[in-house]
């Protein structure tokens, strides 16, 4: 398992592969406040 924290998680959703850690590491949680920081600024920067 394993668990991103928002440089990752944003990183990621920046270039929308949040599919990445998911196929390398199958369990991945992603704290809450961490998807909420990062989704929408992602999504924002487009």
């Amino acid at each position: 398992m394993i668990i991103l924290d928002n440089i990752a998680f944003s990183a990621l959703a920046h270039i929308d592969r949040l599919d990445i850690p998911l196929k390398l590491f199958g369990d991945t949680h992603i704290p809450e406040y961490v998807y909420y920081e990062g989704v929408p600024k992602a999504k924002k920067s487009k």
